[in-house]
């Protein structure tokens, strides 16, 4: 894919947004927008038509932004698939059914003991009870530390990533954003 054309993808559309807010906001953009008095294009209509040019504006940090993307990719852990579906899946389902069972069997040798059962039902039925309990009780804590680790794992990007994501958006508000909006608050509105 060439730099020239290269687009904004959708989920980099809120750091688009965040520098153009940055953009409205800087010194020199509020002073042009007051001297203007009304003469020009609104605040909001120049939000507007800077999302309309977002690709337009885009080619000037395509360089940065291509970066950023190709980070951002490297990065990415390889997808494992159904492993890791039948994984997620187990770490919920065993320790529900282990525990269904335990409290059946719980109940079940209880209710057999209580009844004076003489063939020795009833202990083994709260045997296997408790051991069911145990394997829940320790299904459930492996998946909470799964769970654990896999949250520790996604917390920020890399370094390299967050580098890229910030030479881009610095790239993007330099280079795109503050020229276009330098350009056409120094250009009368059309529709005026």
């Amino acid at each position: 894919m060439s730099l020239s054309s290269l687009r904004l993808q959708d989920r980099d559309r809120p750091d688009f947004e965040r520098a153009l807010q940055q953009a409205m906001s800087t010194e020199r953009v509020r002073t042009a927008l007051a001297r203007r008095g009304g003469a020009g294009p609104a605040p909001a209509l120049l939000r507007a038509r800077a999302r309309e040019e977002a690709d337009r504006i885009m080619a000037s940090a395509a360089e940065e932004y291509a970066a950023y993307t190709r980070a951002r990719a490297a990065a990415r852990p390889p997808r494992r698939g159904r492993r890791r579906g039948l994984l997620a899946a187990l770490g919920v389902l065993v320790p529900a059914v282990a525990a269904c069972a335990a409290v059946i069997l719980l109940l079940l040798g209880g209710v057999l003991g209580a009844a004076g059962s003489r063939t020795g039902l009833g202990g083994s039925l709260t045997t296997a009870g408790w051991v069911c309990a145990a394997v829940a009780g320790a299904a459930a804590g492996v998946g909470v530390l799964a769970l654990f680790v896999t949250a520790a794992r996604r917390t920020g990007a890399p370094p390299p990533v967050e580098r890229a994501r910030e030479a881009w958006r610095t790239a993007l508000l330099h280079q795109g954003i503050l020229p276009f909006l330098d350009a056409h608050l120094d250009t009368p509105d059309p529709t005026d």
